[in-house]
């Protein structure tokens, strides 16, 4: 049976210490986007390229990551100097991207949590107003506030607690992506 580090590891290559993501294709052309009309300099990378790059990081842990090595079977030279420059513009824009998206969650958070303290105020003044006022009507409304008081909280402490750590910890993997070294190696040598 694999031991789990064992298992994430397996077929990636080891140098100096630290995993090399290998991305095989016949022609340097299939690793961008052929939709994308930027400049080659900026130009997004085929979706199943990020993809395995991106599990493949992920699998690997962030920091472990050393090395992205681009192996082409095309018998031209491309402008090596240029791919490895839009790779990395690739990751670091992604990085941009998740870093954004953190604040704005964490912003309608804060929202959130404004609107949950008014509603839980609103809600304690009700519960006091009729704790104690007698009969059905008077407990149904008070239940009823206690109810509204936790439901309104739910929305900041989930996304508090929980919903900003995916996002983080994708934005740390970009983030060294952006700055992994890149070989672009023919597959003929």
């Amino acid at each position: 049976m694999f031991k789990l580090k064992t298992f994430r590891t397996l077929g990636y290559k080891k140098e100096n210490g630290l995993w090399i993501i290998e991305v095989k294709l016949e022609k340097i052309e299939q690793l961008f986007d052929k939709k994308d009309p930027s400049p080659f300099r900026v130009k997004d990378l085929e979706e199943s390229v990020a993809d395995y790059i991106l599990t493949s990081a992920e699998e690997l842990g962030a920091k472990r990551v050393g090395k992205l090595r681009i192996l082409y079977g095309d018998p031209t030279t491309p402008n090596t100097k240029l791919i490895k420059t839009s790779i990395n513009n690739f990751f670091n824009y992604q990085y941009e991207i998740s870093k954004r998206d953190i604040y704005k969650t964490l912003g309608i958070g804060l929202k959130s949590l404004f609107i949950g303290i008014i509603c839980m105020l609103i809600s304690l003044s009700i519960i006091f107003t009729f704790e104690d006022v007698e009969g059905l009507h008077a407990k149904f409304i008070s239940e009823g506030a206690l109810l509204l008081a936790w439901v309104s909280m739910w929305k900041p402490f989930n996304l508090f607690l929980y919903e900003w750590w995916p996002l983080r910890d994708d934005m740390i993997i970009y983030k060294r992506l952006a700055s992994v070294e890149v070989d672009i190696l023919s597959a003929n040598n």
